[in-house]
């Protein structure tokens, strides 16, 4: 099999993780002035029937825009996280997981803890131990402790995500306070995960053309999936 070059799969997953780096931010202040109007009806402000409309309206536009462009990065991402563990199968033996599960591996309930972060660590580690065996003598930086990073950052997010949803579709105040404070903090971490991750793709994106030149440590290349 060939290797595929894997640069323009990576500039458009960098964009769009930009573009919700820029979606999630104004959601971010959205939210906060969503928690501003619970806190007045809360004191007992007089807070109009227009104002609760427009704050509905306003949350409902955000979330229909960053839910479409939430889909689009995923779709962008998973396209060039996959061809990038394709490509790695092509020269190292012995990685944890077939090609096909660097998308399927996302889906799987509990599953999607770990073995994307694995898929990860084998891009980060085996490209490194496998360049460093052949003497690419070019410099390259792979720090797995910031893979490390935006793992914790995403699953602690995607964890206060499920608890705002939940509290969310309770219709008592204070649960609506609640959701809306924690959906301000997993938006936070939201913001640092996906720039974390452009920071990931653009270190790993530097590395791939050595991988391309450097032979292939296999000598022969089963079906990949």
């Amino acid at each position: 099999m060939k290797f595929r070059m894997n640069a323009q799969r990576a500039k458009l997953a960098t964009m769009m993780l930009y573009l919700m780096v820029v979606l999630q931010t104004v959601a971010l202040i959205s939210s906060f002035f969503q928690w501003l109007l619970l806190q007045d009806i809360k004191n007992g402000v007089n807070v109009s029937m227009q104002d609760i409309s427009a704050n509905d309206m306003r949350e409902g536009i955000i979330g229909i825009i960053s839910s479409i462009a939430y889909i689009v990065t995923i779709v962008v991402f998973l396209q060039w996280f996959r061809r990038a563990y394709f490509n790695l199968h092509l020269r190292c033996n012995n990685l944890q997981y077939t090609e096909g599960w660097a998308s399927g591996a996302w889906f799987v309930p509990f599953f999607n803890l770990f073995a994307p972060y694995k898929i990860f660590k084998d891009l980060f580690t085996k490209s490194k131990e496998a360049l460093e065996r052949n003497g690419v003598t070019e410099k390259f930086d792979l720090p797995m402790n910031l893979v490390n990073a935006y793992w914790m950052i995403w699953v602690l997010g995607n964890i206060i995500a499920n608890v705002s949803f939940r509290k969310a579709m309770n219709n008592n105040l204070d649960d609506l306070m609640f959701a809306t404070t924690t959906d301000i903090i997993g938006t936070i971490f939201s913001i640092v995960a996906a720039l974390l991750l452009t920071m990931i793709i653009k270190k790993y994106n530097q590395v791939e053309p050595l991988l391309e030149d450097m032979k292939s440590e296999i000598d022969s290349i089963g079906e990949i999936e």
